[in-house]
């Protein structure tokens, strides 16, 4: 749902705007949700912590553990009931309320059906916390170090001769460029993950940098 300058300040004055950050993991989608919440008293949806709080896990780390790798026998399972649980808490949110509301998506929600789509289009402003093509490597680098739990989509393969691991390094540069790509076709407006993961940017300059991005008509 696209909004233009005016009509984003006035829903905002009206208490009836509704954000969704959609992105990387560690594009800033949590740090700004949860700033949005105390500090500008936004109602928030934090997805991942719904879904670890249904899952009985304290945290990513525990997550990562319980989904597991693409090429071990629970995987399938288990990725297909986190998408479940995933569909059902991004829809689950409360939009009907009396306050601005923030929607802190997970890295896996272009993965959802159209209907999931349809549902954040016709609802909510959907920002992109964008994360540039050159940043690829040292997201592999990163995963590798701390994995995190990760819906892989149709990016995993694994080749003749070639063992688990090598897989996964070859096909995760893949994920990332997929998930861009279709980052942006979601998206209603770009912001550089630079820019929302800057602490030293207030919230409200960020809601600022939003409002610039945003057409005049």
């Amino acid at each position: 749902m696209l909004l233009t300058k005016s009509e984003f300040n006035k829903k905002r004055e009206n208490n009836s705007l509704n954000i969704a950050f959609i992105g990387m993991s560690n594009a800033g989608k949590s740090f700004r949700s949860h700033e949005m919440e105390k500090y500008l008293d936004f109602n928030a949806l934090h997805v991942d912590s719904e879904i670890e709080k249904d899952l009985a896990l304290k945290d990513m780390r525990e997550m990562a553990k319980w989904m597991g790798y693409p090429f071990e026998n629970h995987y399938e399972k288990r990725s297909k009931k986190y998408l479940e649980l995933e569909k059902k808490h991004t829809k689950s949110a409360n939009i009907t309320s009396d306050k601005n509301f923030v929607l802190d998506t997970t890295g896996s929600v272009i993965y959802h059906t159209n209907e999931t789509y349809k549902f954040l289009q016709e609802n909510f402003l959907i920002v992109l916390l964008d994360t540039p093509e050159e940043r690829v490597l040292e997201m592999e680098k990163q995963f590798f170090l701390e994995p995190k739990s990760v819906y892989w989509g149709n990016s995993f393969s694994i080749t003749d001769g070639e063992n688990q691991i090598d897989a996964l390094r070859r096909s995760y540069p893949q994920l990332l460029h997929d998930r861009i790509s279709m980052y942006r076709e979601w998206a209603d407006i770009v912001i550089p993950a630079e820019i929302s993961r800057y602490e030293g940017l207030s919230i409200e300059r960020f809601l600022e940098i939003i409002t610039f991005s945003l057409p005049e008509k």
